[in-house]
């Protein structure tokens, strides 16, 4: 009797196993619905195709493991489509990109945007712990270690030698300062902001005509020293997110269609907004006028390389500047 239980036992468990496996035949071999067929360029990685032997491995097939393992879990609405994995489908392996910005121009806000619309992680060449923690899963990986989309850096001279494309972010240089002296001010915090009353001191006024001359330099030598550049302006990304979207996922050799920056659109605040906050008063007559005089320079620049979109109302007057800062 005990026998025969045994081998009901030993029945029943293969009898499971079986079922097991018939179930996830079904999964695989399910018939493709419509979603799927307007997003196959947003498809999963096969992670099990190109394996063979640890000695034969190719660089190809590493590399599609390496992308499969930094995938980007990309969500919006509850029960929207929107929550669907993506992944990216192309040419490998990747350029190598970099993300160009002074500081305080929205950095930040553009790699979560070009995470969500490739579904692919980007990098920092400053792997701060804060930000892997607040979503960037990448952001503790050395660039050599390949599968990014696209790093994040603020100086062009810091750029990898393996650099072949430059996505320049700029921003209206009164905002950008503001932006990054808060940064500077409340230890690194990227949302947080600082006491007013350390932008009435001589260190905010310094800062001012220096970084200010940074944020001129960074355009010039970006103009001048990238091989393939595309050019984003932070207020062009704030009022036509879908249409730079769409641009950018053209520099990046990614194919994208309506319902996916339509889902990225949805979620487009990302996870570090910093409050608007009104000072007024913060910038000098003088002061005003060397920025002006740097965007003047910047602009005709941009124009000599024929860039011509450049957003036509960073600082009319001081006035106007003083009000509408963010």
């Amino acid at each position: 009797m005990g026998q025969f239980f045994q081998w009901g036992q030993l029945f029943a468990l293969c009898f499971l196993i079986m079922l097991l496996q018939l179930i996830a035949i079904a999964k695989v071999s399910r018939p493709e619905s419509e979603e799927d067929s307007v997003l196959m360029t947003f498809t999963r990685l096969d992670e099990t195709a190109s394996v063979k032997p640890r000695g034969e491995m190719t660089e190809r097939a590493t590399l599609q493991r390496t992308l499969s393992r930094r995938r980007v879990w990309y969500a919006s609405a509850k029960g929207s489509e929107c929550q669907r994995v993506f992944r990216y489908r192309g040419k490998l392996p990747l350029p190598m990109t970099a993300l160009l910005s002074t500081q305080g121009s929205g950095n930040t806000w553009l790699r979560w945007l070009i995470e969500s619309l490739t579904g692919l992680c980007t990098g920092s060449l400053y792997r701060e712990l804060s930000m892997r923690v607040a979503a960037f899963q990448c952001e503790m990986s050395p660039l050599t270690s390949g599968g990014f989309i696209a790093y994040k850096v603020h100086y062009f001279h810091q750029l990898s030698e393996n650099t072949t494309k430059v996505i320049l972010l700029v921003r209206n240089p009164f905002d950008a300062l503001v932006s990054d002296f808060n940064r500077m001010n409340t230890q690194g915090n990227h949302t947080a902001l600082a006491d007013a009353d350390v932008f009435r001191t001589d260190a905010w006024h310094n800062f001012v005509i220096e970084r200010s001359r940074e944020w001129l330099d960074q355009i010039l030598t970006a103009l001048d020293g990238s091989h393939e550049l595309h050019v984003v302006f932070y207020e062009h990304l704030k009022s036509d997110t879908s249409n730079e979207l769409f641009r950018l996922a053209d520099f990046l050799g990614v194919r994208v269609n309506d319902f996916r920056v339509n889902c990225v659109v949805q979620n487009s605040i990302g996870v570090a907004k910093r409050k608007a906050r009104v000072l007024p008063g913060l910038f000098t007559t003088a002061e005003v006028g060397i920025v002006k005089e740097r965007i003047d320079t910047a602009w005709r620049a941009l124009r000599r390389h024929g860039i011509d979109n450049a957003p036509v109302n960073y600082g009319v007057s001081i006035e106007q500047i003083n009000k509408s800062l963010k």
